[in-house]
């Protein structure tokens, strides 16, 4: 979009306001581009609208993959943590190569969760509006259809 484009300057709720900013995020683009992409897929038809909102639900389904993988990971580190504090407590010491892998996980997982929101909330969250996005989508395609 060129400077010169007009702008607009309009009301929404806050929470279709919040549903842009996820969706401008997951796209990778700024907030304005997001609008004008869903605005010009509007004017497509329905079936345009049906194939943007499985593609969406398609993205959010490979991000909730990964984030999970990532949950498990993250846990899986913090379970480690645990059971290497009590071989402690217990009088017994890690080696060098024990303790050496230890701290590569924990690297690794505090990266993971300084990198992006891997709570579980966050991702249901992500996924639930998802969802809702395709039931919407499916609905006005079948409105349209039968008009």
């Amino acid at each position: 979009m060129a400077r010169t484009d007009p702008q607009v300057n309009l009301r929404m709720p806050a929470e279709l306001k919040d549903r842009l900013d996820e969706a401008a995020e997951l796209n990778k683009r700024s907030l304005t581009a997001e609008t004008v992409a869903r605005l010009e897929a509007s004017f497509e038809g329905p079936v345009a609208s049906l194939a943007l909102a499985q593609l969406q639900a398609e993205v959010l389904e490979r991000e909730w993959l990964q984030r999970g993988a990532q949950l498990r990971f993250v846990a899986a580190v913090q379970l480690l943590k645990q059971i290497t504090m009590k071989v402690k407590a217990a009088g017994v010491e890690l080696s060098a190569t024990e303790a050496q892998a230890l701290e590569e996980l924990r690297f690794h997982a505090a990266k993971i969760a300084v990198d992006q929101d891997v709570t579980a909330k966050r991702v249901q969250m992500k996924l639930e509006s998802a969802a809702k996005k395709l039931v919407d989508a499916q609905e006005f395609f079948n409105q349209a259809v039968k008009d």
